[in-house]
């Protein structure tokens, strides 16, 4: 077993040279409303491969939980969403200057949604995760954008 993961990990080396890996994975929010916490997006950025789960609580007993969802992302949608995770990735999540600005206090909602606003990604072996609204970065931003509207059950 050792054996094939060192090979594994030895190829996985010399197919990348060394170099940065692509991102692997992105984590978000989705469902934003101010009527019910959002719900969780897990998108594998090499194969598509996706599930958003609802949340475990705070959801209100008046409207029907959903059910997971399944399935796999392709064409234009993957290609979009891999373009502005990589631009993303290497702008970095956060605004540094509007984090460095922040003051107690600064940490107001400006939004309805009821859950929270998560956006993380990783390559394996670095996760970047973006502030929660006001000091996102603007690439991240798009990102946000695009995959809410993407997974948003609503959407047609």
């Amino acid at each position: 077993m050792r054996l094939v993961l060192s090979v594994a990990m030895l190829v996985s080396t010399l197919v990348t040279g060394g170099e940065a890996k692509a991102q692997t994975e992105l984590r978000a929010s989705v469902d934003l409303s101010e009527w019910t916490p959002s719900q969780n997006l897990v998108l594998n950025l090499l194969t598509g491969s996706y599930v958003v789960t609802p949340p475990t609580e705070g959801w209100p007993e008046a409207r029907p939980q959903p059910v997971a969802r399944r399935g796999r992302l392709a064409g234009e949608n993957l290609r979009m969403t891999r373009a502005l995770a990589e631009q993303a990735f290497k702008s970095g999540l956060s605004d540094k200057e509007c984090e460095a600005r922040k003051s107690p206090g600064d940490d107001i909602v400006t939004s309805n949604a009821v859950g929270p606003m998560a956006l993380m990604l990783t390559d394996g072996r670095v996760t970047q995760t973006s502030a929660q609204d006001r000091c996102r970065a603007e690439a991240a931003t798009a990102l946000f954008s695009y995959v809410t509207r993407l997974f948003d059950h609503r959407s047609p």
